[in-house]
């Protein structure tokens, strides 16, 4: 795992791409807000090593995969919308490509 000062770094490099593109409203956590949940990160870790329960593989893609959505961008209902149509669409292609094979 990253030292705190890199998921920082990491979070302010996004707060700046935004803010050079007018956007910056789609931040979804403040880094006050970021820094609390870098510690429950930090904690999850923890607990998980002394439980044995996951391996160090999935451990660290679980903190990889915490991480990242706290540094997705926030979207619109339309563009969520948007989004879904496509995938939608994009789904039914490969599924009738796919359908005679099976």
């Amino acid at each position: 795992m990253k030292t705190t000062e890199e998921y920082l770094n990491d979070y302010f490099d996004k707060q700046n791409e935004l803010s050079r593109k007018g956007e910056r409203w789609r931040l979804r956590v403040t880094p006050e807000e970021f820094l609390a949940e870098i510690e429950k990160i930090r904690v999850f870790e923890i607990e998980k090593r002394k439980s044995n329960t996951l391996n160090e593989y999935h451990i660290q893609r679980s903190i990889q995969g915490m991480i990242s959505i706290m540094l997705m961008n926030r979207v619109t209902l339309d563009e969520a919308r948007d989004q879904f149509e496509r995938l939608r669409k994009s789904s039914e292609e490969e599924f009738a490509q796919e359908a005679p094979e099976i």
